[in-house]
């Protein structure tokens, strides 16, 4: 069950977030939340607080509530006074699956995410959907001497790689956890690294030599290796500790001395740097009787964690001494490098995309656009060919109206026309009809008319049949073809008593000499062609 974890290198073209300047760290163990606010100065990191508050159990067989925890954290960060900004809490280590990997080394982040995220999806014991996989950079591996040559002629290098995999589930506790504490998380590390940056804060780690630290907690044990500023090697246990008040603890530390012995010789497997002495942590006050038993058990130099390592925090005794996870967790999120695994924040494989879909989907974009374009136009059109199709519509209603007097300008002028073709001048005839007629004491014309076949219509009212007669004769003197209509009585108030009409026909060979004839003479009081005022008055 013994596996490597992953290192704190980073890839070398991996994005740094910028590192804040405050961070509170949260921690539940199972039986309290444990919190450590720190800051940041330069390079200077200081803690600012350390607290920890019993969470009241749930019901026998029934789990954690979420919704509760994050009850618990807001009385803690009211009670300890911390306004938090940034939040990160860490997995424990029974809930992290690693996978040791080896693949080629790629320039890119996001493709070395592709690479291990396939290969650690072929032996998922559950869907890729329900797990979230992150993964650390731990070493180039060397290459052997009696390595086959790659494509270009020289052996191809190799990257270790360690994924590690946890349910999204488990992710979504804590994020859960966090939103009913009012407060929003920024990261979800790792509690083996936090535990490493914890140490180290503490100055509890020495350089160049391999530790095992034995963290005891009431959730779980965790049995790591660390050697200058990495964990060489990590593994997890739920081994349940004794009930409260009984005073021998023997099946307690057997079954931990029995994981830390399989720990340790799974670790030795891993032709790593043996660890020199062993350190033990926690705040439930069998640290000192577990680290008798494991030094009598494996033989190393083992030892309880100064509390004192914590400082000014050290008088808050079991609380300071098992907020360690928390301190590492504050701690490790202000350093340099940061944490190597984040389960909130994964580094992730490239988008796929598939380039047919996105052709025809910008095709259809590229017709739809057409299409809308095109009837849009039409409807413009439309619009248009409505507007002139209404505009044409009133003006042959209103020509539709004036077609009688468009139908009688037609005919007079086709007249007008046929009594051009032979040079005969209207103006001339009424002038000679002028001449002919007898003066208007006796008679006037009513209408002229003209029509085809050179005829004239002449309806007049005249003051007797004799004048009539007169006329008539004078018609044909002049050379007119005279055919006379009836005479018809009729009185009019002027006292003209009698009116016809004379259809006279003008022959070709009719010669017009006004100079031979003249006028009668206008009556004294005639006033037809006196000017007219406005009002009808003369």
């Amino acid at each position: 069950m013994g596996e490597a974890s992953p290192a704190a290198a980073r890839p070398p073209k991996e994005k740094r977030n910028r590192r804040p300047g405050a961070v509170t760290a949260i921690d539940f163990d199972g039986q309290n939340v444990r919190v450590a606010h720190a800051t940041r100065n330069g390079e200077q990191t200081s803690l600012q607080s350390v607290g920890a508050r019993a969470v009241p159990p749930p019901k026998p067989g029934e789990k954690m509530d979420p919704a509760n925890l994050g009850v618990e954290i807001r009385l803690l960060l009211d009670q300890l006074k911390i306004k938090p900004g940034v939040v990160v809490m860490g997995m424990p280590r029974t809930t992290v699956a690693l996978r040791a990997l080896s693949v080629p080394p790629v320039d890119k982040q996001s493709e070395l995410a592709a690479m291990v995220h396939f290969q650690i999806n072929k032996d998922l014991p559950f869907r890729a959907d329900e797990a979230v996989v992150d993964f650390a950079v731990q070493s180039e591996i060397p290459i052997a001497q009696d390595a086959s040559p790659g494509p270009e002629g020289s052996p191809s290098p190799k990257l270790a790689v360690m994924g590690a995999i946890v349910r999204r589930e488990a992710v979504e506790f804590y994020q859960k956890a966090a939103e009913s504490a009012s407060v929003g998380l920024s990261a979800l590390g790792w509690l083996p690294e936090a535990n490493l940056c914890g140490l180290d804060f503490c100055g509890a780690i020495g350089e160049n030599e391999a530790m095992a630290v034995v963290s005891v907690r009431p959730d779980e044990i965790g049995i790591d290796v660390v050697q200058n500023g990495r964990v060489l090697f990590s593994r997890g246990a739920v081994v349940p500790l004794p009930a409260p008040g009984d005073a021998s603890p023997a099946a307690f530390i057997e079954a931990l001395s029995i994981e830390l012995v399989r720990s340790l010789h799974s670790y030795g497997g891993l032709n790593l740097p043996p660890p020199v002495c062993l350190l033990v942590t926690g705040s439930t006050g069998l640290e000192k009787a577990v680290a008798d038993a494991a030094q009598s058990r494996v033989n190393l130099p083992s030892k309880v964690l100064d509390a004192s390592a914590l400082g000014s925090f050290a008088g808050d005794g079991p609380a300071a001494a098992g907020s360690l996870s928390a301190i590492g967790l504050a701690t490790g999120m202000l350093a340099a490098r940061g944490f190597s695994l984040d389960f909130l924040n994964p580094k992730r494989p490239p988008v796929q995309r598939n380039v047919q879909r996105l052709r025809w989907m910008a095709a259809a974009a590229v017709f739809s656009l057409l299409f809308f374009c095109v009837v849009a136009a039409r409807s413009q059109l439309i619009r248009q060919r409505t507007r002139v199709n209404a505009q044409i519509q009133a003006e042959l209603s209103a020509a539709e109206k004036k077609r009688p007097i468009y139908k009688q300008m037609r005919q007079q002028v086709t007249t007008v026309q046929n009594w051009s073709k032979d040079n005969r001048d209207l103006l001339e005839q009424y002038a000679f009809l002028s001449e002919i007629l007898p003066p208007a004491q006796d008679i006037y014309v009513t209408s002229i008319s003209l029509g085809s076949q050179k005829v004239i219509r002449l309806a007049v009212q005249a003051q007797s049949g004799e004048v009539l007669a007169k006329l008539d004769r004078q018609l044909r003197a002049a050379g007119y073809d005279v055919k006379p209509l009836a005479v018809t009585p009729g009185t009019d108030k002027f006292g003209y008593n009698f009116r016809t009409t004379f259809e006279i026909t003008t022959p070709e060979k009719m010669k017009i000499d006004l100079a031979k004839n003249q006028a009668p003479a206008r009556p004294a009081n005639d006033g037809s062609l006196d000017p007219v005022h406005r009002g009808g008055a003369r």
